[in-house]
């Protein structure tokens, strides 16, 4: 299973945020977190993969593309604008 968060590069802001908020709700989570978005791999913010596409296809096009490419049965999909 992945943990999802689904962004764009304009709620950069928000990703090291969420990052912090989810470790502390649930500390010991044995699944990995996934950053979605159109850039991000320069970003600092601690997600233990990030997928980016270079360009923002859409919310929805960029989620799908991304579970087109891993294997994962089950995922549970977040946002990062609380």
């Amino acid at each position: 299973m992945k943990i999802i968060v689904n962004s764009h590069y304009g709620h950069h802001q928000c990703w090291q945020p969420w990052v912090e908020f989810f470790r502390t709700a649930w500390p010991d989570c044995p699944y990995d977190t996934v950053l979605v978005s159109d850039k991000c791999y320069e970003h600092p913010a601690e997600f233990d993969v990030k997928w980016s596409f270079d360009e923002d296809h859409g919310w929805c096009a960029n989620v799908l593309n991304y579970l087109e490419h891993i294997d994962d049965v089950h995922v549970f999909l977040t946002v990062d604008d609380f």
